[in-house]
């Protein structure tokens, strides 16, 4: 699952390489996965690094238009991220989310097992059982947070989609200057081949 914007533009025979409409969406797609991974450290969402580096674009090109591509391969959670998650019995959290604890849509001991590595990558240290006043083991304190966020949820914190629209009304009139030069290149390129066809010398 990622995240996806597509461009189509209207020809008619004319066949246009968009050359200068993929070198411009680089710059666009560079830009964005930028000031996503500056979200993330800001807001504190970049512990083990893992989401951040998988903030990479794809620029994919055809005579009809292009995609720009975030597939977020190495971070499939990323729209648990993005979009938050409902809480089993409170949904204030994330009340817009389309994802949700006990649903049973995910794996089965999956956010213990996230949160558990995260206590390690973050570190988070031990914290102190208030009855007893002995340190918690790692494992006790996963269940004790994975427990709230279950029942809770997780706020969400957009990173991606929102930078991408923001930065595509700045790009928007650049997406279409890069067009405007390729159909000029291709009208070109498809006159020099007409006159070659139709401009004979007989000695």
């Amino acid at each position: 699952m990622g995240l996806f914007l597509n461009l189509t533009f209207g020809q008619d025979g004319l066949k246009v390489p968009l050359t200068q409409v993929e070198s411009e969406m680089n710059t666009y797609g560079a830009e964005v996965s930028r000031r996503a991974k500056l979200i993330l450290e800001e807001q504190g969402k970049n512990s083990t690094g893992n989401l951040s580096d998988a903030i990479e674009h794809e620029v994919r090109t055809t005579e009809n238009g292009a995609t720009i591509v975030w597939p977020m391969l190495r971070a499939p959670y990323w729209a648990f991220v993005e979009k938050g998650v409902r809480g089993a019995i409170d949904e204030r959290k994330a009340p817009d989310s389309p994802f949700k604890f006990g649903s049973g849509s995910g794996p089965k001991g999956g956010l213990k097992a996230a949160i558990r590595q995260w206590i390690t990558d973050k570190p988070i240290g031990q914290w102190r059982d208030l009855q007893t006043g002995r340190f918690m083991s790692y494992n006790s304190m996963a269940r004790r947070i994975s427990r709230n966020v279950y029942l809770k949820g997780i706020a969400p914190t957009p990173f991606l989609r929102p930078t991408l629209n923001e930065l595509f009304a700045q790009y928007k009139r650049r997406l279409e200057r890069a067009y405007a030069k390729d159909v000029s290149i291709a009208v070109g390129t498809w006159i020099d081949k007409q006159q070659q066809r139709l401009i004979t010398i007989k000695l």
